[in-house]
Parts: structure tokens; sequence; C-alpha cells
């Protein structure tokens, strides 16, 4: 096991961007390097979730999500130590620029706070602001005692959501139900795990069928088609796109749901993805 990082030297080391200075600085406005050294090094007891090269967790640890701002959204890569690694892109801030992006086009996103970087752990992080919420939007239509009305009302929010997103360009990527929480207050509907969203100037059409494909493919089997009944239409008409296009969209999307279907998840992690029915486990 490699020796735990000096918190003196790590602070020293970090490279920070800070919403609020707005640019690159070495030093990181309200959290103190000190603060962010710890959570730069830190072994999480509690984590949202833990695949290998990631790791999200609240920080401070411990702390409850309320007051407002008492706790963050820790989402801590490493990097993967080749030379193929060393040159790409920093997944910790390309999901801190899309947050930025998107959070200032007033979707609803985790509030960005700040992206920070180590070269000597060869380790990144982005952290954002905690989302009150009990369960997925998945997890919720499963355990509502009637799925299937569930869901087709659910189908139209999702829909705005979706055509907002399209509409400015962007698209998700990873537009699963278990991306997509209700926030507790208001209960807007928010998007979560925005490390591989994109903006395209002229995006495809292709492009946007995946997001739907998989808003589709993650609803269970006995309210899947009934969310896509409703979610397609509805999507057509707030991005006023053609109703003659409708049917050719619609194979489109079963056809890659059939497709992913077939395939088995690349990363299984029991227990944390989502965390156990209704243990009120946010999502990372």
């Amino acid at each position: 096991m490699p020796p735990r990082p000096d918190p003196i030297q790590l602070a020293s080391d970090l490279q920070v961007v800070e919403r609020e200075a707005g640019s690159d600085s070495r030093s990181a406005g309200r959290w103190s390097r000190a603060e962010l050294a710890s959570a730069m090094g830190a072994e999480p007891e509690t984590t949202w979730r833990a695949i290998p090269g990631r790791v999200t967790f609240p920080w401070p640890q411990g702390a409850q999500p309320s007051p407002p701002g008492g706790r963050v959204v820790v989402k801590r890569f490493d990097r993967v130590r080749s030379w193929l690694g060393r040159l790409g892109p920093d997944p910790a801030r390309a999901e801190y620029d899309a947050l930025m992006a998107l959070f200032s086009l007033g979707l609803p996103v985790p509030e960005p706070i700040l992206h920070a970087r180590s070269p000597r752990l060869e380790r990144s992080m982005v952290l954002m602001g905690e989302v009150p919420h009990r369960r997925s939007l998945r997890q919720a239509i499963a355990a509502d005692p009637d799925p299937v009305h569930r869901a087709r009302a659910d189908a139209l929010r999702l829909a705005e959501l979706a055509a907002r997103l399209h509409g400015a360009g962007w698209y998700h990527r990873d537009l699963y139900l278990q991306h997509v929480v209700e926030r507790e207050g208001d209960g807007e509907l928010v998007l979560l795990d925005l490390g591989r969203a994109r903006w395209g100037r002229r995006p495809r059409a292709r492009w946007f069928q995946k997001d739907l494909s998989a808003l589709h493919l993650s609803g269970g089997e006995e309210y899947r088609e009934a969310l896509l009944g409703e979610l397609l239409p509805e999507y057509f008409r707030l991005r006023a796109l053609s109703p003659g296009a409708l049917p050719a969209w619609e194979r489109a999307i079963r056809r890659r749901s059939a497709r992913v279907l077939a395939r088995l998840p690349r990363h299984v992690d029991e227990g944390t993805r989502e965390g156990a029915e209704g243990d009120g486990a946010p999502l990372g």
C-alpha cells in the first residue's frame, strides 16, 4: 500500500479552479487549502458510489445534509497510471465544466463549487452542492403502488427536462432514471452524473435519441413502455419537432434499447449506486 500523502505537501501541490474566483487560483476562496487537501487525501468511511478509479462521498464525513451548505459532494478520480491515461482529459475537470455551463443556463443540476487537481497524486476532484433527495427516480417509480401511472406522470416532467437540455445543444450521454432525482422541498427533477455530458454546435439527432433510449431502457419492465409512450410525443411537442419524424425516432430508440439491454453492465457496484431501497443514500 502506498504511503499516505503528507497534508502539507499536498496542500502546496493543489491546483484549484473555483466558481466564485472564475480563474485558476492558488487559493480556494472559502475553502482552505488544508480542507481541500483533507478531502483529496481522505479514505472516506461513507461513500455513495465507488468504482475503479472513482469514488463519490459526502464531505465533511459524518455531517448531516442540513443546514444548507453544511456539506458538499466530492467526486474524486485517480488517473490511470499509463502514458495514455496521463495524456487523456481530466474527468473531474470535464464534469466541473459541464456543471458550470448547465448551471449558468438555469438547468437543474448540482451547484458547481470547485475543481482541484494534485499532479503529485495524479488525482483530481470536483466539489458540488448536495441535492437533498431520498432516492432516484427509478426507485421512486418502482416503489409506487401503481408504477405505470407514476411513470406516465413523470414521463411528462422527464420530457420537459430532456427538451430543455437538448434545446440548449447539450446531451447527457448517461441519462438513466437513476441519474435523475426529485429534490426534497420543491420536488424539481435534478440531473446528476454529468461527467460525460457534451455540447454540440450542430448536435445530431442520434445523440438525443441515445438520451431518450437511456430513459426508456432504465425503466422497469412493467412500466417501460408506458414511460416512452408518454415521453416521446411530449418531447416532440416541446421541441416543436415534426410529428412525421416521431415513428422513425421511436424505432431508433427501441433499437438502441434492445442492444443495450442485451449487454451486461461494465461495472457492478451493488449497494452503492443508489443505496438499499428506501435507505436515503444519495447518488453520485
